[in-house]
């Protein structure tokens, strides 16, 4: 005799071997949805973001900082999860070139800084000849110093320098601030080449003028393993500089608690959703809010699922 908790008929066990398929089906085709749908998206390698900032206190270049601590590090991001890991702020002097050489740790770098479109190098500041520049290249003010009075103690980059990895530079807008009257190195796309290791599938934002003029620096940082980079093509005033930055994260990118989305927006739609009116800085028409990508899968980048 059966027991009653069993099935009593042969048709009762196929329907419960059927619902029993059918659920594991629907299992299945949920986890493969998913998977299909977290396999389409590109993620930075690590949650480590790093804020490079030479000019902090003397050019009022805070603001890009105040956004990146409030979209970065607040509890209320909505897909991000900054708390494991570390936010890395460095100002001024602390900008400095050795702080280039860790960029490899880091899964997203902000750059705030001067930007130059350099043509030449002129200077022959050990006596030795230095053959000028054929090409142009894209580079960015460092916070160290170079003190011509004190050259001896400074050949620690003298091979950098004849070598065209570095310059040397008094931005026009220091002598704006008494402060600010010294000399500093100047990073070129080779500097990278030779000091930067491996990036971990890294976001960078180049918020200096000039800094995808053309693509010599873009192409230092994606050789290293940059995914993404953001960056303008000629001048640009740091105001435009801090709401080109602010727009991309705000509800985008970045979306926090109060936003309607069900995941952040990836870089291309980000950057599309910005008119092409309003990437132009106002005073520079001519220069615009510029977007790179290592190849077009990395078009889906988005800050999430690291």
């Amino acid at each position: 005799m059966l027991n009653k908790a069993e099935p009593n008929t042969r048709e009762e066990i196929h329907m419960k071997t059927i619902h029993c398929f059918c659920a594991l089906l629907i299992i299945c085709l949920v986890a493969c949805q998913s998977s299909a749908f977290a396999a389409e998206y590109k993620y930075p390698g690590n949650r480590k973001v790093l804020v490079y900032s030479p000019g902090y206190d003397l050019w009022n270049m805070d603001e890009i900082t105040e956004v990146s601590e409030e979209y970065f590090k607040k509890d209320e991001t909505k897909f991000w999860d900054p708390d494991p890991s570390p936010f890395i702020f460095r100002q001024d002097s602390e900008a400095s070139l050795d702080q280039v050489k860790t960029f490899s740790d880091y899964g997203t770098v902000i750059i705030h800084t001067h930007g130059w479109y350099w043509r030449s190098v002129s200077a022959d500041i050990y006596g030795e000849e230095i053959v000028e520049l054929t090409e142009s290249y894209p580079c960015f003010r460092t916070g160290t110093t170079f003190d011509f009075t004190n050259i001896i103690e400074d050949r620690e980059h003298y091979s950098d320098l004849i070598n065209h990895r570095l310059a040397i530079s008094r931005g026009a807008l220091e002598i704006n601030n008494n402060a600010d009257r010294g000399y500093h190195y100047v990073v070129f796309p080779s500097y990278i080449d030779k000091y930067v290791g491996n990036l971990p599938d890294s976001f960078f934002y180049l918020g200096l003028c000039n800094g995808l003029k053309n693509d010599k620096l873009w192409e230092a940082l994606k050789a290293k393993g940059a995914k993404v980079a953001f960056g303008f093509e000629g001048y640009v005033w740091s105001t435009h500089d801090r709401n080109m930055f602010e727009t991309l994260l705000s509800d985008a990118l970045l979306p926090d608690n109060s936003s309607e989305r069900t995941r952040p927006m990836t870089v291309k739609e980000a950057y599309d959703a910005i008119s092409e009116s309003a990437k132009k800085d106002p005073d520079f028409p001519h220069s615009r809010l510029e977007k790179r990508v290592a190849s077009p899968e990395w078009d889906n980048f988005v800050f999430d699922g690291v």
